[in-house]
């Protein structure tokens, strides 16, 4: 099977396509044609299809790097197709019709590690040995010392804010639904995780399926719309540009501090004894308390935020604090009355 598309991949219309990507789970932010935030390799198994005499093929093994090429009717009765987190094998069909009695797609993972992975039919027990090799290996769904777990894209819980990957209690998985699986045997060896396709047909009006794209957006400025342009390679097609805002989790954002410092007030404790000021992190900060002139002094403090700036050695009145922080600077003011100093 051949890498057609590098990087990210527009479906031609006169394929049926088998999309496969795998990512590692800490690296990805997951947009409508499944992109998870950042841009390595789009794995497309692709097959064409017209029609005239059969040729039979027993085996037809493909390595995960290696591309086979096929012209006219064609029968095969096993093809293996191997793949690993950095490629699949690709097989090519250039003209006639391809039928495949037993499809193995065995996929080498990385164990206690989340992988990212699609399938492109529906599979309503993983744990059935005619559909994976999951159960036969001995591997149970969520515990036991040999275990697998998947995770599931929630496009509705991601749209909420929360945790977009929720691990799935079921052995059942959806065509063309993107999924974290994560197997655990004991061993530090990979694991071929297999899944089993039988009698296979593929013809040329079947329609494009979904497209894994993967974006590296790391080093880029965050919180921005980029414009992705899609090439494909080898397969006259034209280009897809898609727009994704750079929005990735657990990242710090940068503060603007002159904005977060304007934005900033200052709060009385519940007590009345002293007052905070709310900066939005614990960067150090310095204040400094003076009269309504700014002609004297009372304190200078190294301050981080929410921690209390005590007043109880000061008046009744009208004072202004003088807040630096980061590379910004500001004038704020604040009115102690009488009942501050009433315990």
């Amino acid at each position: 099977m051949k890498v057609i598309y590098q990087s990210s991949e527009v479906c031609p219309t006169r394929y049926n396509i088998f999309c496969i990507e795998v990512v590692n789970a800490a690296f990805a932010k997951f947009i409508d044609i499944m992109s998870n935030k950042h841009l390595v390799l789009v794995l497309l198994f692709v097959l064409v299809l017209p029609v005239s005499a059969q040729t039979i093929v027993d085996s037809l093994v493909i390595e995960a790097d290696e591309t086979v090429v096929l012209q006219g009717n064609k029968t095969i009765d096993k093809l293996i197709v191997h793949a690993d987190k950095v490629s699949t094998g690709q097989l090519v069909i250039e003209s006639g019709v391809v039928q495949v009695n037993k499809l193995t797609y065995r996929f080498a993972l990385k164990q206690a590690e989340w992988t990212m992975l699609s399938i492109p039919t529906d599979i309503h027990n993983l744990n059935d040995p005619a559909v994976s090799n999951l159960s036969s290996v001995g591997l149970t769904q969520n515990s036991g010392t040999s275990r697998y777990l998947i995770k599931k894209f929630d496009s509705q819980a991601y749209a909420n804010l929360s945790q977009p990957w929720v691990q799935i209690t079921t052995p059942e998985l959806k065509g063309g639904e993107a999924y974290l699986f994560y197997v655990v045997t004991g061993s530090a060896d990979m694991f071929n995780l297999e899944f089993y396709f039988n009698n296979l047909s593929f013809n040329q009006s079947a329609g494009p399926g979904r497209v894994l794209v993967d974006l590296d957006l790391q080093g880029r400025e965050i919180l921005k719309n980029y414009n992705i342009q899609i090439n494909a390679t080898n397969v006259k097609t034209n280009d897809l540009v898609i727009q994704v805002y750079n929005e990735p989790e657990n990242v710090v954002i940068p503060v603007n501090h002159a904005e977060a410092l304007h934005d900033a007030n200052i709060l009385f404790t519940e007590d009345n004894d002293g007052i905070r000021i709310t900066l939005p992190d614990s960067q150090m900060s310095r204040v400094i308390i003076t009269n309504k002139k700014m002609s004297k002094v009372f304190k200078t403090i190294e301050y981080v935020s929410p921690a209390v700036i005590r007043l109880n050695d000061l008046k009744p009145g009208t004072y202004r604090a003088i807040v630096a922080y980061g590379p910004a600077t500001e004038i704020k003011t604040f009115k102690l009355s009488r009942s501050i100093f009433r315990r």
